[in-house]
């Protein structure tokens, strides 16, 4: 009996001894020995940062420097990473929570500044990242089952890909210092609200699978704070369900997508954008189109006058300056050679007369005579350009030069009928 007695408080004594020393602490990674879990494990210190651990029947509180990945244990079940304030060297590793078969870790990071955190592939129930700062946060291949929260989080690199969220998913990003954030091949089931307080310099958001998803991806209220547009990748992705003010964005695409992909991607946004009654978005995504159509069929010259004669038809004032500017330039040129286009091509009988006059009555002083012969040269311009109806009668055909006349005379029609649309239709 006594035998008994001694070895059940022997027992006691060492689970107490064992109860009082579960605090440890990951310190550096040696190669000379291998382990188990995840890291080293030390006794702790207490003004650091602690992970908790739950799971098959085993708990661990651990303060740390450094983790490493898990290569034989996969005992983890929840994990709650607490006020760390990283060093300047911290990083995770590949993989910091491994879930055995049949798991699903709950994972929340509370307060943290981490320099970058890496997951890929795995399990999980609830996932939640708040008032936390990681420079870089990758998560790929993994299945979220329950709630994933991702609330005040500031950043600089987000890429969550490929994942599955089963259950609502709650973004709040408020970091305005964010370059990159991809959600690329993400599959939603389920509510999705999203809040990007500041767009980042690059938003993919390309091969999003949004068939059981019911609700709208907003990204009106998200603002631009920097000069440059922020680029967004949405190819091979519902259009229908993404919202958007498109003058804070430009579309870009993979390398490997073809001219009628691309074009799909344009028609599709600009379908969504007339439908939520977007002009300005419209109207930008609208002359990006029309410029990629024409740098693909190689008309670049035409491009160039479809822009700056009109805008592509979105600025139809712009058809008055600029046929004030072709009548000028037809001005200049026509005064080069003013004399033998009013005697020889086309004569205008009235400007013949005050061409001879100035010649009689300014003939020692040929600036004066320049000076009064330009008034008349532009009067004889006009005439041509201006004209409804020219007097072939007097156009000699004779002489090749008659072609100028005829052309300035065309484009005169055209720029009026130009200039009639615009007033028309305002």
């Amino acid at each position: 009996m006594k035998n008994i007695l001694v070895i059940a408080l022997l027992c006691v004594a060492i689970n107490s001894f064992a109860q009082n020393n579960r605090h440890f602490q990951f310190s550096s990674y040696s190669s000379s020995r291998s382990y188990d879990s995840i890291g080293v494990l030390s006794k702790g210190k207490e003004d650091q940062g602690s992970i908790r651990i739950y799971g098959n029947d085993e708990y661990f509180e651990t303060n740390y420097d450094r983790v490493y990945r898990s290569t034989r244990k996969k005992f983890l079940a929840q994990v709650d990473i607490s006020n760390y304030k990283s060093a300047e060297e911290y990083m995770f590793q590949e993989a910091l929570f491994i879930a055995g078969a049949g798991d699903t870790p709950n994972v929340e990071i509370n307060r943290c500044y981490l320099k970058n955190l890496i997951i890929n592939g795995g399990r999980f129930s609830l996932f939640s990242i708040s008032r936390s700062e990681l420079q870089k946060l990758t998560l790929t291949n993994i299945s979220f089952y329950d709630y994933f929260i991702l609330s005040d989080a500031s950043s600089e690199f987000l890429k969550i890909e490929n994942c599955l969220f089963s259950k609502p998913v709650l973004m709040s990003i408020t970091s305005d210092k964010l370059s990159y954030f991809s959600l690329e091949g993400n599959r939603f089931d389920s509510y999705f609200d999203f809040e990007l307080l500041n767009l980042p310099d690059t938003l993919n958001l390309q091969n999003l699978d949004l068939l059981n998803f019911n609700g709208i991806i907003d990204l009106t209220k998200s603002k631009r704070t920097k000069s440059r547009k922020c680029l967004i990748n949405l190819y091979r992705t519902d259009i229908d369900k993404i919202r958007l003010r498109y003058t804070d964005f430009q579309l870009y695409f993979p390398k490997d997508i073809s001219f009628e992909d691309s074009v799909y991607v344009y028609q599709s946004l600009l379908n969504r954008l007339e439908k939520d009654g977007l002009p300005d978005s419209y109207k930008k995504l609208d002359i990006e189109l029309k410029e990629l159509k024409y740098r693909h069929n190689k008309k670049k010259i035409t491009m160039w006058i479809d822009k700056t004669w009109w805008n592509y038809g979105y600025n139809k004032e712009f058809v008055i300056l600029n046929t004030l500017l072709i009548c000028l330039c037809f001005f200049f040129i026509n005064f080069l050679f003013f004399k033998p286009l009013l005697f020889k091509v086309y004569t205008i009988e009235p400007i013949k007369a005050q061409y001879d006059n100035i010649a009689r009555k300014y003939y020692s002083n040929t600036i004066v005579q320049k000076i009064l012969n330009s008034l008349y040269c532009l009067v004889y311009t006009c005439y041509i350009f201006w004209g409804i109806k020219l007097d072939y009668l007097k156009l000699n055909i004779k002489t090749p030069a008659f072609v100028w006349i005829i052309f300035q005379y065309i484009s005169g029609i055209v720029c009026l009928a130009y200039i009639a649309n615009y007033i028309i239709t305002r």
